[in-house]
């Protein structure tokens, strides 16, 4: 590949490769940063490892980037650093991430960016200081926003005043977002002064509640937010004590205060009090409170109350009581609800064999005596039996005691009651340290962070899950790696995904191998993706039976593409619908080279009566009408398609075979 290239010093090489990378040039780029990186130059290696990573090689890219980054470029480290994360190798993320973060900002910017998003807070905000010092306006701004987040407002402030003031517009930014988040709370407060009672009161706070993102950014807002909802309360609007409750639970665990609010305003008249008291109590997994305030809030009439609460007593499989007040509340659903219930009075699926009773009896000494295993075990039984309180409070008791399988045993318990899912991480958490359940326990772990719309969260679990064999999983990371540019990691879990029996994932893996030229491989892909109901399946597969040249089996999936194409386009619209490929042209073309002459027609008549500036389709036609013997519309429609030299077709004693070459040819572009 460099032989032909003219005599150039590494140098030269390298300043016109970086010149051509830097346009986006990357097919002129890469034989000269390939050749200088071949010399031995680190600088090289690195660039051409970033030309690697640009046109989706990454698997290639990542021994050059290394070179580089051992020779000790910053730049080098750092890209791989992201290679390694992107693709979930935590700990080689982090070894290039701390090999140049002493010497370079990005670098120390990408570990306190590591660092935070694992958790690591305090490491964090070492590295983003770190980094400040380095001269990195990114970290001081980063770090900035970490204090606001720890509730340093004035340091918060000042930090990001510096970097502004440096040049740094993602400070100035994150300045704008601080005073309109404070500027929403003075609204919230104006127009309170203007309510007169509960009501108006109830219209000016009502959407308050729901500002956790403004909360959780700057938590000394909370304090700001509390003193409106205690004014709102003065004017006797008791939502304002129940959201205030709600707000300090969700945001700073004060869980004492947030009951108090609740009771007060339950003592005040309000049903929604009392119903939130008692989803707070079940989320905890108190479900004799739990009861004991829903009845209080159905029985005034609350129907959220009076849903809430057959739900309860239908886990607990006390199905009359449970039929009641699901009949009562006439909720949506209800009635599919009720029909399970009449099944389950059928069915009952809470009987214990009569082996797991006498087993449960034998259990209650071992678990009393402290026996961790026994109490998980008994819980366990308690639980199909629904025998809820109890089977929560062993759970618990042998969850303290460190066994983790009573923790995720109880974490979806807790789950299936409407616990919020930030509140369940701790229960999953030694699960998923736990070789045994580690490939459940990660999987749902990821998507509690999911469920918290913390997708940075759960690519950490969710990889992991993939690494240990979840195809779920790793059909979610493949759509992230897929974003990330690096297909080749997200073929890899595609097919893994595929290989459980999924067809969206076994689509996108044959899809994608198919176009890099592998078509052998796609081939299994796509035809298991078009047996689990991906219909786009068969386009794909009849391309893939044509690369692989095996024209008949082409032409019967591209004829079944063709037959169910009106069913693929409803599928989409927008921009996705106007992508999709008309399967009747490729059918088209295979039919001409197999001089299927009639079919073929057909197929490009239909495709001239939807476009007829069609100059593929022209071409083709020609090539139809030329074996046919009709020269004149043959040469009527290579001009429509635009090609050159037909006049070749006038030529005296011109043969029929001479004909179908000239026409072959001008389609071609040949002549």
């Amino acid at each position: 590949m460099s032989t032909d290239l003219p005599a150039q010093s590494t140098e030269e090489l390298l300043a016109d490769g970086r010149r051509l990378l830097d346009a986006d040039d990357y097919d002129a780029a890469k034989p000269l940063l390939s050749t200088a990186a071949e010399s031995g130059s680190p600088e090289a290696a690195a660039a051409y490892g970033e030309l690697l990573i640009a046109t989706g090689r990454v698997d290639e890219a990542v021994p050059w980037l290394e070179r580089g980054a051992e020779a000790g470029l910053a730049t080098a480290a750092r890209k791989r650093a992201v290679t390694a994360k992107d693709r979930g190798e935590w700990e080689t993320a982090e070894r290039w991430y701390r090999s140049a973060a002493d010497t370079d900002g990005g670098c120390a910017f990408g570990l306190a960016n590591f660092l935070e998003e694992g958790g690591d807070l305090e490491g964090a905000a070492e590295w983003y200081r770190r980094g400040a010092a380095l001269g990195s306006l990114a970290c001081k701004t980063n770090g900035a926003v970490l204090l606001a987040r720890n509730g340093q407002e004035e340091a918060a402030r000042e930090q990001l005043w510096e970097a502004a003031d440096a040049g740094d517009h993602i400070a100035h930014h994150a300045l704008d977002a601080m005073d309109t988040a404070e500027g929403k709370l003075v609204e919230y407060a104006d127009e309170l002064t203007e309510a007169e009672d509960a009501e108006e009161a109830f219209d000016a706070i009502e959407d308050l509640l729901y500002e956790k993102n403004v909360f959780r950014a700057y938590p000394w807002l909370v304090a700001d937010a509390e003193k409106i909802y205690e004014r709102a309360a003065e004017l006797g609007c008791d939502h304002a004590l129940v959201d205030h409750a709600l707000v300090i639970e969700r945001e700073q665990n004060r869980f004492e205060e947030a009951d108090a609010l609740l009771l007060r305003a339950h003592e005040r008249g309000s049903l929604r009090g009392a119903r939130v008291f008692a989803v707070l109590r079940e989320g905890r997994g108190e479900i004799a409170l739990a009861e004991q305030w829903y009845l209080k809030a159905a029985e005034g009439g609350d129907e959220m109350a009076q849903w809430n609460l057959g739900l309860l007593y239908k886990r607990r499989r006390r199905l009359d009581e449970a039929y009641t007040w699901i009949e009562r509340s006439e909720h949506e659903g209800y009635e599919e609800q009720l029909e399970h219930l009449d099944e389950l009075r059928e069915e009952p699926d809470n009987v214990l064999a009569p082996e797991d009773e006498s087993r449960l009896l034998a259990l209650r000494p071992r678990a009393e005596a402290g026996d961790a295993e026994a109490a998980t075990e008994l819980a366990d039984l308690l639980a199909h039996k629904r025998d809820l309180p109890e089977a929560i409070a062993w759970y618990k008791r042998a969850f303290a005691a460190g066994h983790a399988g009573a923790g995720l045993a109880l974490g979806r318990m807790l789950k299936g009651m409407g616990t919020r899912p930030e509140r369940l991480l701790d229960h999953y958490r030694p699960a998923a340290e736990n070789p045994e359940l580690a490939p459940e326990a990660t999987d749902e772990l990821g998507q509690l962070y999911l469920d918290m719309d913390d997708k940075t969260g759960a690519e950490r679990w969710l990889r992991r899950a993939a690494r240990l064999g979840s195809g779920p999983a790793a059909w979610w990371c493949a759509e992230r790696s897929d974003d990330y540019g690096d297909k080749q990691e997200a073929v890899r879990l595609w097919r893994q995904a595929a290989e459980e029996g999924h067809g969206m994932p076994a689509f996108k893996a044959g899809r994608a191998l198919f176009l890099r030229g592998d078509a052998a491989e796609a081939e299994p892909l796509l035809r298991l993706a078009y047996e689990k109901d991906v219909p786009e399946g068969a386009y794909w597969l009849g391309r893939t039976f044509r690369a692989l040249g095996r024209p008949d089996d082409a032409v019967t999936w591209l004829r079944t593409a063709v037959d169910i194409h009106g069913y693929v386009r409803s599928r989409y619209s927008g921009f996705m619908l106007t992508s999709l490929f008309d399967p009747r042209l490729e059918l088209a073309e295979v039919l001409c080279a197999q001089e299927a002459d009639e079919e073929c027609r057909e197929q490009l008549d239909v495709i001239l009566e939807r476009s007829s500036r069609h100059r593929t389709a022209h071409r083709l036609y020609a090539q139809v009408a030329a074996r046919q013997g009709d020269v004149e519309a043959a040469r009527a429609h290579l001009r429509e398609a635009g090609a050159e030299d037909v006049d070749a077709l006038d030529r005296p004693g011109v043969s029929a075979e001479e004909v179908v070459r000239i026409v072959r040819a001008a389609a071609n572009g040949s002549v």
